[in-house]
């Protein structure tokens, strides 16, 4: 094991057969407090912020992608889990990197995953289809420069944390609208009176932003009014958002009767999104935007995805970047 320290940054995994890149990335991330103190004489005389350079993370060195996977394990067990783990590309006579990468997402699917390699062992392609890799994974090429190493580590520190603030966010909103809901039996609801009331809560972002929102006839169903006005409500601020500065919000809120359910949407004219960001953009972790688009950790829209299906519904979102975007979602009619 790396010495190690008071981690600021978060745990990292190092798996890597070479003794050498331990001590490399050792010197790079692990905490130094001389350095920390001549950081801080360099703030005084030259009026840099201090911490730029050194780490702050909590390192632990493994040799084989095995021994790799005990320690995620381990690390679960004991409740401190890794962040980030760096993965050699090449490392006999055990698995290679991608083998090791399988197992350590089958143990923990939120690790964030750095590919270190100097050759190109397996195109991209084969890489993305084997392990359905989304944007949990980057690759740094060998020799790697040492800004590159604690650039990525503390993106992805961040974006790991983030991740897990924002999964306990929704756990708890999720279980306090859950709690509403059980002391509040379903009723008939008018949905033109829901609308009207959300678009008076959001009055003021529709003013700043001069927004055009519109509405079709709206039904009775029987439901939660509370739970169904979140919904709206946060459909209805991200359209508004979600546009771009030289085009004004345009919003339209329809409903279409089937013969098993009510079908709600929400469509805009904003910057869109890509079609392989249309399930993820529900989850709760963050997800890193195509050029030119807003991110975001997706906790509102993780919560509406929560209250739809617990009433047996679902929820869904057509678009294309640049074009706009119409978010659905269905609840169904009782007898």
């Amino acid at each position: 094991m790396l010495a190690t320290g008071t981690s600021q940054g978060g745990r990292i995994l190092l798996i890597d057969d070479v003794r050498s890149i331990h001590e490399d990335f050792e010197r790079i991330l692990a905490p130094h407090p001389a350095v920390s103190e001549l950081e801080e004489l360099g703030s005084e005389l030259f009026g840099e912020p201090a911490g730029k350079g050194g780490g702050s993370f909590e390192l632990d060195s493994a040799y084989q992608g095995q021994e790799g996977l005990a320690k995620l394990q381990a690390s679960l067990r004991d409740g401190r889990p890794y962040a980030v783990a760096f993965v050699d590309m090449r490392m006999p006579p055990g698995w290679d990197g991608l083998e090791t990468i399988e197992h350590l997402w089958a143990t923990d699917p939120q690790l964030q995953v750095v590919v270190c390699t100097a050759y190109s062992d397996y195109p991209w392609d084969e890489f993305v289809s084997r392990l359905d890799a989304g944007d949990n994974l980057l690759i740094l090429k060998k020799p790697f420069d040492p800004a590159e190493v604690m650039q990525l580590a503390r993106a992805l520190a961040a974006k790991w944390a983030g991740a897990r603030r924002a999964a306990a966010l929704v756990q708890e909103l999720t279980r306090q609208l859950e709690a509403a809901r059980a002391g509040t039996p379903s009723r008939e609801v008018d949905m033109g009176d829901v609308l009207r009331r959300t678009l008076g809560e959001l009055a003021l972002p529709i003013a700043g932003t001069r927004a055009v929102v519109d509405a079709g006839p709206m039904p009775r169903i029987n439901g939660d009014p509370e739970a169904l006005a979140h919904i709206l409500r946060h459909l209805v601020a991200n359209a508004i958002r979600f546009v771009p500065p030289d085009r004004t919000p345009a919003v339209r809120v329809e409903c279409s009767e089937g013969p098993r359910e009510w079908t709600f949407s929400v469509r805009d004219n904003g910057i869109g999104l890509a079609a392989e960001r249309a399930d993820r953009i529900f989850t709760v972790f963050p997800q890193v935007p195509p050029a030119g688009e807003q991110g975001g950790i997706g906790v509102g829209l993780a919560v509406c995805r929560k209250i739809v299906e617990s009433c047996g519904g679902r929820i869904w979102v057509e678009s294309s970047p640049g074009a706009g975007a119409t978010f659905s979602f269905s609840i169904p009619r009782q007898a």
